[in-house]
């Protein structure tokens, strides 16, 4: 269980850097976890002017946190992390486009399927493959610990 011992605010909330497949894994996995019970103790607990309050703190660290994982990820294929709101834009032309060119109905399905596709590379791209050996234009892989016999290292 070595590898879960983690720099989570390296992991999550830092923009510089790189880190393996298995940090990737393991940053969604707490994210999710940890987002899921606070939106749920949030929703449960606190009246409704409170909730909203606390919503929008959430949200500006819910949108920080994967950005932070995806743009390490990147840096460890030694690509820049301006590779990241370029997906997001050529998702977004792709899906417009979509909209000015077919009925309404036959958008939506399009574009859901557009994006699930590009969603579907980035996962592939980000979770499954290779980064770069040793060090690149970005450094060396941040691990907290050396983790060994694991396949996403």
């Amino acid at each position: 269980m070595q590898f879960l011992r983690q720099d989570y605010q390296f992991l999550l909330f830092e923009f510089e850097g790189r880190i393996s497949r298995l940090q990737f894994w393991v940053g969604l996995s707490v994210m999710a976890a940890a987002y899921a019970s606070l939106f749920m103790l949030i929703s449960m607990m606190l009246p409704d002017l409170v909730s909203a309050a606390l919503i929008v703190p959430m949200i500006v660290f819910a949108v920080t946190m994967p950005v932070a994982l995806v743009i390490k990820r990147l840096h460890d294929s030694n690509r820049s992390g301006w590779w990241y709101p370029g997906f997001l834009i050529l998702t977004a032309a792709l899906d417009v486009c979509l909209f000015l060119l077919l009925k309404p109905q036959f958008a939506m399905i399009g574009s859901g399927v557009v994006t699930a596709l590009l969603n579907l590379w980035l996962l592939v791209e980000l979770g499954f493959r290779t980064g770069t050996r040793g060090p690149n234009q970005y450094g060396h892989r941040h691990v907290a610990e050396k983790s060994r016999g694991h396949a996403f290292v």
